[in-house]
């Protein structure tokens, strides 16, 4: 499991009972719609936990294709937009990195960056030139800074293309631009009403987005996170080589780009018009997802779902232009070839996964901490040591619990909060349990950083507004990151006075110490 996929749980748990974003809960740098998006399940009557998140991730993951096959069919034959619709069926249907399979920040993402290319797709082929068509795209495009802040850059790409589009066509200039940029507002208008409207617009303005601007680099001490973007952009391709679910993609996309220049040179007005404007589109969304995956430097492998979309739409554009310059019998060669090269990946993701779990066992930041039974099967097996999802799925179809879970549930009601000091949010799912402080995990608090005295000042206070039932102190080995002594609540005086005063020790159970607050008549 990928310590995000929890974070983003517990805040659709406390959501559900409090469901005013930054108000009772604030998800950093993850934007409102992931938290609320996982809301549909309890709709359904379903539990808010790993499997339902799940199924909402496989949902926009199935979106997102939706979208994307229908851009590529506007400008492509049926043959060909199907074969790199197969390419990115493979990556998502045998991927086994776990951090491609859990509920990620970037999912939301994805079906709006698709749907951008379908709209922006449908403008350059010259099927749609209404004003209300360019006034929607607006609207999806201005959605993206509140699924993920880091996403925002690769938008950009389309909405270049469409307005550069526009003024080189010079038809109702004012009309279309005037109706891109104004849905691109919309949603940040009616975010803004909605942070008025319940009084969370300084917190708005000073959690999610200036504190956000801070980056990775007061946060994280990796030397990749403290050098200049350009350091971190020699550094990617050795981040990109520890993910081989990856590589085919990529490895395509330069075959078929050294293709496309061979066609370009050999005689430039082979290329299409349309062509070219579909190329641009995918070329300028390709180096800003590169940029965006590249610029926090803190190599989390679930940033690269950004680059997936992008990289296939400029596969389906040189395929469009390489399938009309070279000979039928070369384009059934590599209609043969292109799949034969995922196989081969993933066989080779097979064969070689020993040697690159154990190199990216340091290199990865967050090791997986799902335990699963000790079975020999699973060392001799390499298809269930590569992925034991495979093996143990129906043993895995219910929630396990923590020791620390089981006594959260002993000493609180369901309808009661708690707050966990440090890094680990799966007390709140496995118990259930909503939060108490709008914060869920305390880097910011406990991390040395500009911001640092406003968020303990906020934890402190949220304290004794909602007065949780419990106060858990999860640093040590039960935490990401917030492992070290000198991270523990005791050492930071406003927190340490408030804990001293209204919450009495109780237990350590399994490394967490467990404080219950004291009865206001006690007190």
């Amino acid at each position: 499991m990928n310590p995000d996929e929890s974070q983003t749980i517990t805040q659709a748990i406390t959501l559900l009972r409090d469901p005013i974003y930054w108000a009772s809960v604030d998800g950093t740098t993850i934007g409102p719609v992931n938290s609320y998006l996982l809301l549909i399940p309890s709709i359904f009557g379903f539990p808010l936990d790993y499997i339902g998140a799940r199924v909402v991730g496989l949902g926009l993951i199935l979106l997102s294709l939706y979208f994307f096959s229908k851009g590529l069919r506007l400008f492509m034959p049926e043959k060909t937009y199907r074969l790199v619709l197969l390419g990115l069926s493979i990556f998502f249907g045998w991927t086994v990195w776990y951090d491609f399979l859990h509920y990620t920040s970037e999912l939301s993402s994805l079906p709006i960056l698709t749907g951008c290319f379908y709209m922006v797709s449908a403008i350059l082929t010259g099927r749609k030139h209404s004003v209300s068509w360019y006034f929607v795209l607006g609207i999806v495009a201005g959605i993206i800074p509140y699924c993920k802040l880091q996403s925002v850059p690769i938008l950009a790409g389309p909405i270049i293309i469409t307005y550069t589009y526009i003024f080189a066509q010079r038809r109702n200039l004012f009309k279309l631009t005037s109706a891109l940029s104004l849905g691109l507002v919309v949603p940040s208008i009616l975010v803004l009403g909605f942070c008025l409207a319940y009084h969370v617009l300084p917190d708005f303005y000073l959690f999610y987005i200036e504190s956000n601007l801070l980056g990775y680099k007061e946060l994280y001490s990796q030397d990749v996170a403290q050098k200049t973007i350009w350091a971190k952009l020699m550094v990617l391709p050795y981040v990109i080589a520890h993910y081989l679910d990856l590589l085919p993609l990529i490895g395509i996309c330069w075959f078929l780009g050294f293709l496309c220049l061979q066609v370009y040179y050999e005689d430039a007005k082979q290329i299409s018009r349309g062509n070219r404007w579909q190329l641009g589109l995918g070329f300028i969304t390709g180096l800003l997802a590169i940029y965006c995956v590249a610029s926090p430097g803190t190599r989390f492998g679930h940033h690269l779902l950004l680059l997936v979309f992008p990289i296939a739409w400029l596969i389906g554009c040189c395929l469009a232009i390489v399938k009309d310059r070279f000979s039928v019998g070369f384009v059934q060669k590599l209609t043969i070839g292109l799949p034969s090269t995922f196989l081969f990946f993933i066989l080779l993701r097979f064969t070689l996964y020993g040697f690159f779990s154990e190199s990216s066992s340091t290199f990865n930041p967050h090791p997986s901490s799902l335990k699963f039974p000790e079975r020999a099967e699973i060392e001799q097996d390499r298809a269930f040591h590569i992925n034991p999802f495979l093996y143990c799925f129906t043993q895995k179809m219910t929630m396990s619990e923590s020791a620390v879970s089981r006594e959260i549930k002993k000493l609180t009601e369901p309808e009661e909060q708690i707050a966990v000091w440090g890094w680990n949010c799966t007390y709140y799912v496995e118990s259930q349990r909503s939060q108490g402080v709008r914060e869920n995990q305390t880097q910011r608090c406990a991390v040395k950083n500009s911001y640092q005295a406003i968020y303990l000042s906020r934890y402190v206070a949220d304290l004794a507004k909602n007065k949780p039932a419990l106060f858990l102190d999860a640093v040590g080995p039960a935490s990401l990151h917030l492992n070290e002594a000198h991270y523990e609540h005791q050492n930071f005086r406003l927190l340490a006075s408030y804990i001293a005063k209204h919450y009495k020790f109780l237990k350590v159970v399994s490394g967490v110490r467990i404080f219950k607050r004291i009865p206001a008549n006690e007190g």
